[in-house]
């Protein structure tokens, strides 16, 4: 069974009014006719194909949202700057000593 791949269909670019020709036209809204049509039938194949899932008593496609790892500020610099790890100091001050072996 062949899997459907979600690629990214690339953008029609801009034709000036200069090289617009009634063909030239009539092509670009054939293309922009066809893109929505893509992304509608991409999208109306994920519900069906989680709608089979469920029927099977699978999970359907969980929705992940996008890795923030490029927003997030760079840890390691904190790291180095402290030179012990987060933590390690709060385990020291919590710890009780109950015998000691002589």
């Amino acid at each position: 069974m062949a899997t459907a791949r979600l690629t990214k269909i690339p953008n029609i670019p801009n034709v000036s009014e200069e090289e617009l020709s009634p063909l030239v036209a009539e092509l670009l809204d054939i293309c922009c006719l066809q893109q929505e049509l893509i992304l509608s039938l991409q999208e109306q194949n994920q519900i069906l194909r989680d709608e089979i899932a469920i029927l099977k008593n699978l999970k359907p496609k969980p929705n992940i949202k996008p890795s923030n790892l490029e927003n997030r500020p760079d840890k390691k610099k904190e790291k180095q700057e402290s030179g012990k790890r987060p933590g390690s100091e709060k385990k020291k001050e919590n710890l009780t000593i109950h015998k000691t072996i002589g």
